[in-house]
Order: structure tokens, then sequence, then C-alpha cells
């Protein structure tokens, strides 16, 4: 479990609770679409514990170039998530 920073944490305190928070995920090394795949599985796998669903995902279609897969949970449930690690970057609503 990651501990919170004090900017993390504010931004927890932030987020209206009657919306979806949303996270991205980079899907590293992509040279083909099962890469994406896999990764695809990987995060649903992750985040439907959580409640949440893949809401967009993009590959720009290069060996190694940029793809990522962004997912969305409801409000209540994203400090769980952050606090799990599993995202690099910060959450926005």
């Amino acid at each position: 479990m990651k501990i919170l920073s004090e900017y993390l944490k504010s931004l927890v305190k932030g987020f209206d609770p009657s919306r979806p928070v949303f996270f991205r995920k980079n899907v590293t090394d992509c040279e083909h679409w099962g890469d994406m795949a896999d990764a695809r599985a990987g995060v649903e796998e992750f985040i439907a514990p959580y409640g949440g669903e893949i809401s967009d995902e993009y590959w720009d279609g290069n060996d190694c170039g940029e793809a990522y897969i962004e997912c969305k949970v409801p409000c209540g449930r994203a400090r769980e998530v952050m606090e799990s690690g599993f995202f690099y970057y910060d959450p926005w609503q």
C-alpha cells in the first residue's frame, strides 16, 4: 500500500463525490494490438473490484510509441485505487 502525499490527499478531498475519477496506465513496449489487449485485460482485472471500467485507450501504432489505457472508478473508491500504486499518474475528474 502506498502512503499518499499531502498533495494527493488534498486532491482526493477536492473531488466531486457524484462524479467518477479517471486514471491512466501507460502500456510500455507496445509493439502490436496484442500488447494493448493484454494491458487492457490487466487494467480491467485490477479495477473491476473497485467498480471501475475502461473509459478510453490509445496507441499511436508505432513500436514502443505512445500507448495508454484510461479507466474510471467511483469517487468513493479513488483513494483506495491511489493507495494501491497501480497507476503512475495523478487522477482527475
